[in-house]
């Protein structure tokens, strides 16, 4: 059997990489498939470049790259359908709130359907999808911590806004009996009001006031954070937690009726005339 010469190897080595294959465990294992097959083949008087021209070719159909392509895909087509499903699912919720918007300016019968369809979109589909594809991406936990606080923060954020939506919206949209959702919708709030000023605001503070480049940016969306959030705060209603039962409950003393002296005349006379 033929057997390849070192100049040879090394001549189909570099045509590999300069057919456009990168990985070079790719490399290798094309190299090793190629050897074989043209050891096989070749015989003593065959043209060495004719031989391999032909059997690289028996590789892919337009590039020899198409195969490094594949495997990439191979090995990545979980992340390339999540991210799909993200793009997909992202547009499919900015669709739905525009949409709504334009139903609302001409006051059409749908206005509340698709308010509620992006509602469902945006926090059971977009907001899953963005954790589980930017927390597998990095693998720092400071950043893995700053990715979770705020999608805690956004999460509860918009929940607290289809609540809202679902409280105004009952009677004509799902029915006639309207639960209490004051209760929940408080605690959510300041749940994501909170994870956001004392968990995300400060991790993003200290992650980006390390470098000098995103340092400016840092500081400015740093007091926006802490601005919006103290406002949203100031704004909130905290009158359901107050009087919540889990709350003091304050017990009025209870005296007895004081009776007045017409009254206790009028009792006495009574008397004397049944007498």
């Amino acid at each position: 059997m033929y057997t390849l010469s070192d100049e040879q190897i090394d001549f189909i080595l570099d045509d590999i990489r300069a057919r456009g294959v990168r990985r070079e465990d790719l490399q290798f294992s094309l190299l090793d498939h190629v050897c074989i097959i043209m050891e096989q083949h070749m015989q003593e008087g065959y043209d060495f470049e004719k031989t391999y021209q032909t059997v690289i070719r028996s590789f892919y159909r337009r590039e020899l790259r198409e195969i490094e392509e594949k495997t990439d895909y191979l090995l990545n087509a979980k992340k390339y359908i999540m991210k799909k499903a993200l793009l997909l699912s992202g547009g499919l919720s900015a669709a739905c709130f525009l949409s709504f918007s334009f139903s609302k300016i001409v006051h059409s019968s749908l206005t509340d359907f698709l308010l509620f369809l992006a509602f469902i979109s945006f926090i059971f589909l977009f907001l899953p999808l963005v954790i589980l594809v930017k927390f597998n991406e990095t693998t720092l936990k400071r950043e893995r911590f700053i990715l979770v606080s705020g999608w805690i923060a956004g999460a509860c954020f918009f929940v607290c806004m289809m609540l809202k939506f679902l409280v105004a919206s009952w009677p004509a949209f799902l029915g006639k009996d309207r639960p209490n959702l004051d209760m929940v919708w408080l605690v959510l709030w300041l749940i994501g009001l909170g994870v956001g000023l004392f968990a995300f605001t400060p991790a993003y503070f200290l992650s980006g006031i390390r470098k000098p480049e995103t340092r400016s940016t840092t500081i400015a969306i740093s007091i926006l954070l802490v601005a919006f959030i103290g406002t949203q705060f100031w704004l909130t209603n905290l009158r359901p937690l107050r009087h919540s039962k889990f709350s003091t409950v304050r017990v009025e003393p209870v005296h007895p009726p004081v009776q007045t002296a017409g009254v206790a005349l009028v009792n006495v006379e009574h008397d004397r005339v049944h007498d």
